[in-house]
């Protein structure tokens, strides 16, 4: 996935936690099938890449 689409989905997803969830009342349905290809999407693009440039050096500190 190219960096500008991640960042776009990446976005998406966290307006979706932010606007859609139990603490916020709303008219939004989130099915599970939708969850779970979010959280696809996170892992692949988030938690599994490997960090890069300026994050590096933070973890000098």
């Amino acid at each position: 996935m190219s960096t500008a689409i991640m960042r776009s989905a990446i976005d998406y997803i966290r307006d979706m936690r932010n606007h859609a969830s139990a603490a916020h009342p709303n008219h939004n349905e989130i099915t599970g099938l939708q969850l779970a290809s979010w959280l696809e999407t996170c892992i692949q693009e988030v938690i599994g890449k490997e960090p890069e440039g300026a994050v590096i050096e933070v973890k000098k500190l």
